[in-house]
C-alpha cells in the first residue's frame, strides 16, 4: 500500500468516475482500473460498486475515504515539516534569558519569530549568567542570553556579542536625586546597592564593581535573591540598582529610572555550543539581527531624548 493509491482512490471517489478522475490525475482509465483493484485487495474489501453507468461508494469505501483523506494530509505535513525543519523553520529551542537581555531583546525576538517562523517554538527559563553556562554546556539549554561573557570561561562555549546596552540607575521615586535628568555613579557612592552575588552573576556582578572603582568608590552592595526582586526593594526604599538602558521604556510605580553619565555599557550577548550548531540556531540568529535593527532606531530616540536635557 503507498500513498499514490490512496490519491487515486480519493480522486475516484470524489469524481465518481474512473475517466474523469484518470483525466484530472493524468494516468490511463486502465492503470487506474488497476490501481484501485491492487488496493481493495490490500483491504480485503471492496471500495466501490461498479455499475453499468455508475459508481458508488460501499460502506468501507466510505470509512476509508475519510482516513485516506487524513493520511494524505498527514503525508504531506510530514513532509513540509522535514523541510522547514532543515530551514530552521520548525523544531525547538530552549533558551536561557538573564534580566537585561529579557527587556532589551528577547521580547522583540519571539515577536518577530510569531509572524514569521510561527512553528519555531520555544521553551524560556530567567536564569542568571552562572547557571545559563552550565544549562548550555549540559545541554538543557540550546541559547543563553546575557550581559558580558568572556570567551575564555569555556572553550566549548560560542560567543557571539551582539550589541551594547547602557546602564540606568533604578532609585525610588522618593530619594534624594529623583528630580535628576541623569547621574553619576558617584553621586551615589553613599547609597546600597541591591545586586545579584558575584557567584550568581559573576559578569553583572564584577563589570558594576569595576566601574563603581573607577567612579572613585567602592560600592556598599545588599544581596538580592535575585534580580527580579528589585523592583519591590528599590520601591520599598531599600537600596538602588543598576539596570539597562530599555527600562526608560517603563514605568514602575514609585520607581524612577535615570540614565548614567559617563555612559556606563553592557555587551549583550548569546551563547551557544560550538558542536551545537542547527538551522534552527541560524534561523533565530537572524531573527535577533532583525530585532537589533529594529531596536536600534526605538533606543536610540529614547537615549537621545534623556542625554540632550
Amino acid at each position: 500500500m503507498d500513498l499514490r493509491q490512496f490519491r487515486y482512490y480519493i480522486e475516484v471517489a470524489e469524481q465518481l468516475s474512473f475517466t474523469r478522475a484518470a483525466r484530472r490525475l493524468r494516468i490511463s482509465q486502465p492503470t487506474l482500473s488497476q490501481q484501485i483493484r491492487a488496493l481493495e485487495r490490500i483491504v480485503g474489501t471492496d471500495l466501490l460498486m461498479r455499475g453499468p453507468s455508475s459508481l458508488v461508494l460501499t460502506q468501507a469505501g466510505l470509512a476509508f475515504l475519510d482516513r485516506a483523506r487524513v493520511a494524505v494530509r498527514e503525508a504531506q505535513a510530514a513532509v513540509e515539516d522535514a523541510r522547514s525543519a532543515s530551514a530552521g523553520f520548525a523544531g525547538h529551542l530552549n533558551i536561557a534569558c538573564g534580566p537585561v537581555a529579557e527587556y532589551c531583546i528577547l521580547q522583540d525576538v519571539l515577536a518577530l519569530a510569531k509572524k514569521k517562523v510561527p512553528k519555531l517554538r520555544f521553551r524560556l527559563r530567567f536564569l542568571p549568567e552562572n547557571e545559563q553556562i552550565l544549562r548550555v554546556l549540559n545541554h538543557t539549554s540550546d541559547i543563553g542570553f546575557m550581559g558580558f561573557f568572556s570567551p575564555a570561561t569555556d572553550p566549548q562555549l560560542k560567543y557571539e556579542p551582539l550589541y551594547p546596552e547602557h546602564g540606568v540607575v533604578m532609585i525610588p521615586s522618593k530619594h534624594r536625586l529623583a528630580h535628576c535628568r541623569r547621574l553619576r555613579l558617584r553621586d551615589l557612592a553613599e547609597d546600597s546597592w541591591i545586586l545579584p552575588s558575584h557567584d550568581q552573576s559573576p559578569v553583572i556582578h564584577d563589570a558594576f564593581v569595576m566601574e563603581c572603582q573607577k567612579a572613585g568608590f567602592n560600592p556598599k552592595i545588599d544581596v538580592s535573591a535575585d534580580w527580579y526582586s528589585r523592583f519591590p526593594l528599590v520601591a520599598s526604599g531599600e537600596g538602588i540598582c543598576v539596570g539597562s538602558s530599555f527600562l526608560l521604556n517603563l514605568r514602575r510605580p514609585k520607581i524612577k529610572f535615570i540614565p548614567l553619565h559617563p555612559v556606563f555599557s553592557v555587551q549583550i550577548g548569546m551563547i551557544t555550543r560550538y558542536e551545537k550548531q542547527t538551522p534552527q540556531l541560524d534561523e533565530f540568529r537572524t531573527l535577533v539581527r532583525e530585532a537589533i535593527a529594529l531596536r536600534d532606531v526605538q533606543k536610540h530616540r529614547v537615549i537621545t531624548d534623556h542625554y540632550e536635557h
